[in-house]
């Protein structure tokens, strides 16, 4: 039987483009010119108790009347409503540049965020500043900031814990990747009031700090201009008190990789617990590494490559999450300079845990840098899969340019089944309705076959106006569709099986497939064989 994804791909050739906007829950806009909204996002929990997980999104060129100061918005998951607002940066800091949850710090058991603003000016030009806000109300907890000129402290951040002691609700690393003139580094700092637990330095042009992750104590960094050609690699430290120990760093000896540019923690079942993005150049394609790293050694398990040079694939990472109910963590990759639709168009990747196939896409418009930043929201809707958090900083909000735009992005598609038309005699097709099954699988069932082991074909392809097939010696007989896919049937003694996975392409949604059977049946008819009726399968979004 033909794999799903070849089956995939055969349909997205044959099937006119649908638009994607229908895969889409919801999109957040930004409201001025080149605020650069939703160059951040990060999920929450559920800040607000009513059940459903919340996520907050950043813009670090909103500007009111102090000049540009950010703005940072927590979402109800729910309603999509903001439940507050905050523009605390000084004008020009790039306040909500970056995003971080961390755990519970003033004991209302609800997870606070940190926001960086790496061009805060205040202990030296772009030496860079982060904020720690309560998730339930948005109070103020504390602040830190870069220690010199330039350090653009506060570049990425995340969540770890530490071994021995540490905040209830753990610490946050904070990048500190320079601008190339000063050293790069990355701090720890305390989740319970921002104080400097320990600190790595490393020459300016490694760009230490791009990226960080944490799973559990072990903290990855990324270094994605270390290397003579820009390789890349990823420094692992692991942190107990407040003593540093450093372990083997995962390195790329691919020229211009710059593996290290995004990284997520992950659990996959083929061992890798870190995805490593390198976005490549112009001329390479951009990757993700799936590395399986401990505090004694790191090796390379998996790789993904990106499909044109230039696009940025792997410039944004993130997993943790399952977003096709097969019960694996997910990987979302995205390529924000990806062009198929416009120079820096953009477009993200969604790729099973499970099997490492893409069975996911969308793409942004020209200009949009679609998946500058991806995240896993939680699930929003009750359906039982996780929705997708799609950053688009540079993207228009009606005649306002790069105002910037997030989508909230659902995956899962499902078939609502309908009979067509009538089967020959005898009546042959059962489609067996409870076979269809969340994660799109489904399973067919031809009976009442004529003899024992007779054979057939399934085709399933586009709906088309009825063929009669009477004046080829089926008399009764038509044929609903125009093949495009055809299958030999798996037969039993009396009835035969197809069995395939609907795609979960958004090209898909809310297009109509119809299959059928064509069997082979000595003696009923001239012809030697009949068809069953169709079944029309009603693509949509859960």
């Amino acid at each position: 039987m033909m794999r799903p994804c070849c089956l995939a791909a055969l349909l997205c050739t044959a099937l006119a483009p649908a638009q994607n906007t229908q895969t889409v829950l919801h999109q957040h806009f930004g409201t001025q010119f080149d605020e650069y909204y939703a160059e951040s996002v990060t999920w929450m929990g559920d800040v607000n108790r009513d059940g459903v997980d919340d996520y907050v999104i950043g813009g670090s060129r909103y500007a009111n009347s102090q000049g540009e100061v950010g703005i940072v918005q927590m979402i109800s998951g729910a309603t999509r409503g903001v439940l507050y607002s905050i523009s605390s940066g000084s004008p020009g800091s790039r306040f909500g540049f970056s995003l971080t949850w961390i755990g519970d710090q003033d004991g209302d058991r609800v997870r606070e965020w940190v926001v960086g603003a790496p061009y805060d000016g205040t202990r030296g030009t772009e030496a860079g500043r982060v904020y720690c806000f309560s998730g339930a109300d948005g109070r103020f907890l504390w602040q830190a900031y870069g220690s010199g000129a330039r350090q653009r402290f506060g570049w990425s951040l995340a969540p770890f814990g530490r071994i021995g002691v540490g905040s209830p609700g753990g610490e946050v690393a904070v990048g500190a990747p320079s601008d190339g003139s000063g050293t790069s580094r990355v701090w720890m700092l305390a989740g319970a009031g921002g104080g400097v637990l320990a600190s790595v330095d490393a020459p300016p042009h490694h760009r230490l700090g791009t990226s960080v992750a944490a799973d559990g104590p072990l903290l990855a960094v990324g270094a994605p201009g270390s290397g003579p050609n820009a390789e890349g690699s990823v420094r692992f430290f692991w942190l107990a008190g407040t003593s540093v120990s450093e372990f083997p760093t995962y390195l790329s000896f691919d020229p211009g990789a710059g593996i290290g540019a995004s990284i997520t923690s992950t659990s996959l079942p083929n061992g890798a617990n870190f995805a490593i993005g390198g976005a490549g150049t112009a001329t390479i394609p951009g990757r993700v590494d799936l590395v399986r790293a401990t505090i004694t050694t790191n090796s390379r398990v998996a790789t993904l490559v990106g499909t044109r040079n230039g696009d940025a694939f792997g410039y944004s990472v993130a997993s943790g999450r399952d977003a096709d109910g097969d019960g694996v963590q997910d990987l979302l990759v995205g390529a924000p300079r990806h062009s198929l639709r416009g120079p820096s168009s953009g477009a993200i990747h969604l790729f099973s845990g499970r099997t490492l196939t893409r069975n996911y896409a969308l793409l942004g418009g020209s200009g949009e840098a679609y998946g500058w930043v991806v995240r896993f929201l939680g699930d929003l809707d009750g359906d039982g899969f996780d929705e997708l958090g799609i950053g688009a900083p540079l993207a228009a909000a009606g005649a306002t340019t790069r105002a910037g735009r997030l989508d909230v992005a659902s995956v899962n598609l499902e078939a609502r089944l309908e009979p067509v038309g009538g089967a020959c005699t005898p009546a042959l097709l059962t489609g067996n309705v409870s076979e269809l099954r969340p994660d799109g699988r489904i399973v067919l069932t031809v009976s009442g076959l004529p003899s024992s082991g007779a054979s057939g074909v399934w085709a399933l392809g586009l709906p088309a106006d009825p063929v009669d097939l009477s004046a080829i010696g089926m008399p009764g007989c038509g044929l609903f569709l125009t093949p495009l896919v055809t299958e030999p049937l798996a037969t039993g003694s009396s009835s035969a099986e197809f069995r395939t996975r609907l795609p979960a392409d958004p090209a898909l949604t809310r297009d109509v497939l119809v299959g059928q059977a064509v069997l082979l049946a000595p003696g009923v008819n001239a012809a030697g064989a009949v068809t069953t009726r169709g079944l029309r399968m009603i693509l949509g979004n859960r």
